[in-house]
């Protein structure tokens, strides 16, 4: 497509059978109303198998902002951001599909009521692998009447009924007068065990850089998300000093859940990936990954993920030259 959005959500699942991509720009009656595609893998040939709208479509609704997908690819989550909630305002909307009868059906729609006007809620969203919990963000929401700052919901399926869980917000305020919190819930993820959940920030210091941040949360044993470690920008691993290094625009967790990618499309000249380990109870800086193959301002790190045994990470840098390339390095 001519805009370039297709694609710009993306998930897999656990076999790497079947594949779920947004494309919320697409336009059918109404426009930007989008809508969200699954491929099948077949004989090593992917094949378009289903295409999945909402059952309340909108103008402007963004529908595909987001996608996950659970392991069995049975259930879908879909985000969009231009969604409405029950009492109409436009705060973003989830989607939830099931493919019980070979078909996707809608079985469910989220959209807090306690959001503000463009929450933007829907922007990330991650399920886990048996497809039984969700997380999902909406990093432009007001919180405390102040614009921006973001929060983020978590879902529990429980006796077939998709259930709130939990609210999480960024929690800065030991360090707000240096690290300001911003856009929490720009980026999500959901171990697919389950085990932890990391949410990324667009987190500003001194209200001029734009710097970014993430939150690691462990599950207990009652299904609740608890903080576990808030990573800042190591501007120590990076380059200089980039004015905008977008620390977590991309995160990916590995099978284990001891390892958390990291992406920083703006560290200079052209982007890197950050991994950390999980060793003796912390959050470990392990390694750096950049390639010097890259053209300047590639933004490596715009998209990431890491292999089930860890041995290999995979990159996106969208702006490498003429039209973005696909990154692969050796994690050992």
């Amino acid at each position: 497509p001519s805009d370039k959005q297709f694609g710009i959500s993306l998930d897999c699942d656990q076999y790497v059978l079947a594949m779920v991509a947004g494309y919320p720009s697409y336009t059918t009656t109404m426009s930007n109303s989008g809508v969200a595609v699954v491929f099948e893998n077949i004989s090593d040939t992917w094949a378009l198998a289903h295409q999945i709208y909402p059952e309340d479509p909108q103008m402007d609704g963004l529908f595909g902002a987001s996608v996950s997908m659970s392991g069995d690819s049975y259930m879908i989550s879909v985000g969009a951001t231009g969604g409405v909630n029950s009492v109409g305002t436009t705060t973003g909307a989830i989607y939830i599909f099931y493919a019980g009868t070979g078909s996707y059906s809608q079985i469910a729609k989220f959209a807090p009521n306690d959001l503000s006007l463009y929450s933007e809620f829907g922007k990330s969203c991650s399920m886990t692998r048996d497809g039984l919990r969700l997380i999902v963000g909406a990093p432009n929401c007001e919180v405390n009447l102040s614009l921006n700052v973001g929060a983020v919901y978590v879902y529990e399926l429980v006796s077939g009924q998709w259930a709130f869980r939990q609210r999480l917000l960024s929690n800065m305020s030991q360090i707000i007068n240096v690290y300001t919190p911003f856009r929490f819930g720009n980026t999500v993820k959901f171990g697919s065990r389950g085990k932890i959940a990391v949410v990324s920030s667009q987190a500003t210091i001194n209200d001029v850089q734009l710097a970014g941040d993430i939150f690691v949360y462990r599950n207990d044993s009652m299904n609740i998300l608890t903080l576990e470690a808030h990573i800042t920008v190591p501007f120590e691993a990076l380059n200089g000093f980039p004015i905008s290094p977008n620390f977590g625009l991309s995160i990916s967790i590995s099978e284990d859940e001891k390892t958390i990618i990291v992406g920083v499309p703006g560290d200079l000249p052209n982007g890197s990936i950050l991994r950390y380990d999980y060793v003796n109870n912390m959050w470990i800086l392990r390694s750096k990954y950049t390639s010097t193959l890259l053209s300047n301002d590639s933004a490596l790190g715009t998209s990431s993920f890491i292999t089930a045994d860890k041995n290999f990470i995979l990159a996106g840098a969208i702006k490498a030259n003429p039209n973005g390339v696909l990154v692969a390095f050796s994690a050992d």
